[in-house]
């Protein structure tokens, strides 16, 4: 049946039979291509008969599908033009892992942050009546996306007329179980009485999301006799028909197994000591409970982790109020999601100096995620608050001396960024020595040209400077450890015995680049200063690692050029 069907249009001319048995064959072939090449697998698995009936009743891409957070889509991308590329999701040139408007007409908004589709849904709605417009709307929310304030504010955005469908993929998931008093809702809702009538909304549920003849039928009637905004409440099972037995439903299946430890590994080890020895402490995350390393942690310290559901705006809030009431509180979060609580760290945390500390998982870039997972904006959204400490471990047993350095800053908000790649080390011994706030470090003394690291390329730095020994060229490395409290003095010192300057961060541009070229137009140096860092031109598409710093010139390569084709003479800042 898979190699009749091409576009949405395909599918109407089958039966209820071969829809079924489509239904079996793209369960096969989504579970075959996933796990050889890696991806998102349980949120597809787990609605691929609701997909089948979407474009089996309503006309894509005149009817706008609107996919939460998009790793629900692959079956939507199979459907629509896309089959014979899902070898290629998530890789250099090929499918993106989410939607994206670049990508294809039926991916009308893209997503790859949670809780945006009934807002974008709103959007196009309103643009329709304004333009007399008379297709429907319809999005797609689950996976735990119902759980953040941004759905609720669309909720309470939504007028009484105008054919808008909202799918609430009730699977009890985000990446780990969903929490909180809405799965309790969710779990018992009464079909007359709940949040969604309340709100004035009329609702259809709860429905086998499984059951394809039941949300056909369903669907059809929608489509033929309503005209005003709905939910329809559906029961799915995330991961369905995948055989191992995982906690997280196979929500994304990994190939690529580096050797070493993770970050986030040596950040639970310490933490764990942490939570230990002191009652204070406790540990907020939004959602990210298995994703930053700390399932261990809840089993052991259940009542000091928190998971808060994709509720990243909350975790900031909620940290600072823990802190204001004379407990330490560490957020641990994704850079990608930290965007979504800037106003919450401004307002809360940093005006009223409180010491929440920051732990900044998957800073840099991410890989196979691409574009809407990197971490490129943590460091330029933090530098310029004022009361910060930013810190970035070269290694593991530089973070565990940067995580027991927060712990003893208690007059201010301090942040730690580390990328989604392996420590340098095979292993660290948990070390309770603390750094001084604002000190580099030197690595290496050389002369004339200075490179300065900060995060984990100093690995890079290091690569480069093997090369470049080769070439009679001698460099200074030194490790910034902090962006702010920059360490004015060492690059003064540096500045002083260097005529050729370069920076290296795994960030955007207004980064640690920038506050070193503040710090040298301070002291009034002449000599040539180079920034390596993120584009701020362009965003860096699914790729490896790898790739996307070589495609932002930010890898050992970039170094080797510069020292050795620039004239650096004619340069000055």
């Amino acid at each position: 049946m898979l190699d009749k069907i091409n576009f949405p249009k395909d599918l109407k001319k089958l039966n209820i039979a071969d829809l079924l048995i489509l239904c079996e064959e793209t369960k096969h072939i989504l579970i075959d291509t996933i796990t050889k090449i890696g991806g998102h697998l349980g949120a597809s698995l787990g609605i691929i008969e609701l997909t089948t009936a979407l474009h089996y009743v309503f006309d894509a891409p005149d009817d706008k599908i609107i996919w939460d957070i998009g790793h629900q889509a692959y079956v939507h991308k199979i459907f629509t033009g896309r089959k014979d590329k899902l070898s290629t999701i998530r890789k250099t040139g090929g499918l993106s892992g989410f939607c994206s408007i670049f990508e294809s007409e039926y991916d009308c908004f893209g997503a790859g942050h949670s809780s945006t589709s009934v807002s974008a849904a709103l959007g196009f709605l309103e643009a329709n009546k304004l333009q007399k417009k008379d297709n429907w709307i319809i999005a797609i929310i689950g996976d735990g996306a119902m759980s953040a304030g941004m759905a609720f504010e669309a909720l309470n955005n939504i007028p009484k007329d105008g054919k808008m469908l909202i799918i609430l993929n009730d699977n009890q998931m985000s990446i780990d179980p969903t929490v909180g008093n809405l799965t309790n809702h969710f779990a018992n809702i009464n079909s007359e009485n709940n949040i969604f009538t309340n709100l004035g909304l009329h609702y259809i549920g709860v429905n086998d999301g499984h059951n394809l003849a039941e949300l056909i039928s369903n669907l059809e009637f929608i489509k033929d006799n309503l005209d005003k905004p709905l939910v329809l409440h559906i029961k799915t099972i995330k991961g369905r028909g995948y055989q191992k037995n995982d906690i997280n439903c196979a929500h994304s299946i990994s190939l690529t197994q580096a050797e070493g430890i993770s970050y986030n590994k040596v950040v639970g080890d310490v933490l764990h000591q942490i939570l230990e020895n002191n009652k204070k402490v406790c540990i907020v995350t939004p959602a990210m409970i298995s994703g930053s390393g700390l399932s261990y942690l809840a089993k052991s310290f259940g009542d000091r982790v928190f998971d808060v559901g994709i509720a990243e705006q909350h975790a900031i809030t909620f940290c600072a109020g823990l802190v204001a009431n004379g407990m330490i509180a560490f957020c641990s979060i994704y850079s990608t999601f930290l965007q979504r609580s800037y106003d919450q760290i401004i307002h809360d945390v940093a005006i009223q100096n409180l010491p929440v500390r920051f732990l900044i998982d998957r800073a840099g870039f991410v890989g196979q995620d691409g574009v809407t997972h990197h971490g490129s904006f943590d460091i330029s959204m933090l530098i310029s608050l004022p009361n910060f400490v930013i810190m970035a471990p070269s290694g593991g047993l530089e973070l565990n001396k940067m995580i027991n350095t927060a712990i003893n800053i208690n007059d201010q908000p301090s942040a730690i960024r580390y990328p989604k790649t392996v420590i340098p080390e095979n292993t660290i011994d948990i070390t309770n020595e603390v750094l001084e706030i604002g000190k580099g470090n030197f690595i290496k003394n050389g002369k004339q040209i200075a490179v300065l690291s900060f995060g984990d390329t100093l690995g890079c730095v290091i690569e480069a400077d093997k090369i470049l020994q080769n070439h009679n060229i001698d460099i200074t490395i030194f490790d910034l450890r902090f962006a702010k409290p920059i360490d004015v003095k060492s690059i003064t010192e540096i500045a002083q015995t260097h005529s050729i300057i370069i920076s290296i961060e795994d960030g955007g541009f207004g980064g640690i680049g920038m506050a070193i070229l503040e710090t040298l137009n301070n002291i009034r140096y002449k000599g040539y200063f180079k920034a390596l860092h993120h584009s701020c031109e362009k965003f860096i598409e699914h790729a490896s690692i790898e790739e996307q710093k070589r495609q932002a010139g930010i890898d050992s390569k970039e170094i080797i050029d510069l020292i050795l084709n620039k004239n650096f003479s004619k340069d000055y800042i």
